[in-house]
């Protein structure tokens, strides 16, 4: 696989392991800024399946189909998918939508960055994760979404939540609160921005599990790899695993 150290098996590896009627929420946040209209490599290409934004939305179908599968008892899966992506703005594709919608949820992916595949503008990482937040507290906010503690254990019922954050690289244009649209910025002219992500703790503490993958990642003049691998792994993920 060309992604590197991908969050999309472990999540999965997480569903897998829940209580058959506990169920998930997880919204997809998928980046369709410009460079993923380039290769895994950082070349620019005129084929799309070679490009970036192709590579995740493969990847993000495929994850969906599998949350959204039934249970190996044959039951109806009780998970839920929505889809969220970002350039220097965050667009909600969907809401979270259960297996019978599983359609609706693989034609949002399908949209992003164009069905052509051709995505651009800049990259703000705060416009996608505070589209994610808003769509996983709103969900925390109807009547019997969490069923009491004591009943949690016996039965199961209480469900979970997990963000699936995907990107190419560095957030050149956003981060923490600090921002630029007009113009790239680097690691060193986020100054004191560059720490843990406020937006990502904001989700953590809903409970939820903060997964990020990172592909195609690849030296530029605002950010090294290990820069994008730090904010990636260590300021916004809720484990470095």
């Amino acid at each position: 696989s060309i992604f590197s150290a991908t969050g999309l098996t472990r999540v999965e590896l997480g569903v897998t392991g829940v209580p058959v009627k506990k169920g998930i929420d997880v919204v997809i946040v998928l980046d369709e800024s410009g460079s993923m209209a380039w290769d895994v490599n950082g070349e620019k290409t005129r084929t799309q399946s070679e490009r970036r934004i192709y590579i995740a939305k493969e990847a993000a179908r495929n994850f969906a189909r599998k949350i959204l599968a039934a249970n190996e008892d044959g039951t109806k899966s009780n998970n839920r998918v929505s889809v969220v992506s970002f350039n220097t703005k965050g667009t909600k594709r969907c809401e979270l939508k259960n297996s019978d919608n599983l359609e609706i949820v693989l034609d949002a992916i399908n949209k992003v960055g164009g069905t052509d595949n051709n995505p651009s503008g800049g990259t703000d990482y705060d416009a996608g994760v505070k589209k994610a937040y808003d769509i996983l507290n709103s969900a925390k906010q109807v009547s019997g979404y969490n069923i009491l503690e004591s009943a949690k254990n016996a039965d199961g019922y209480n469900r979970s939540q997990a963000v699936l954050f995907m990107s190419d690289g560095a957030p050149t244009n956003g981060y923490n609160g600090k921002y630029n649209h007009d113009r790239n910025m680097s690691y060193s002219q986020f100054g004191d921005a560059m720490t843990t992500h406020k937006y990502s703790t904001d989700v953590k503490n809903l409970g939820a599990t903060m997964y990020t993958v990172g592909f195609g990642l690849a030296k530029t003049d605002y950010f090294t790899v290990a820069q994008c691998e730090k904010v990636l792994r260590d300021w916004m993920a809720s484990s470095a695993d």
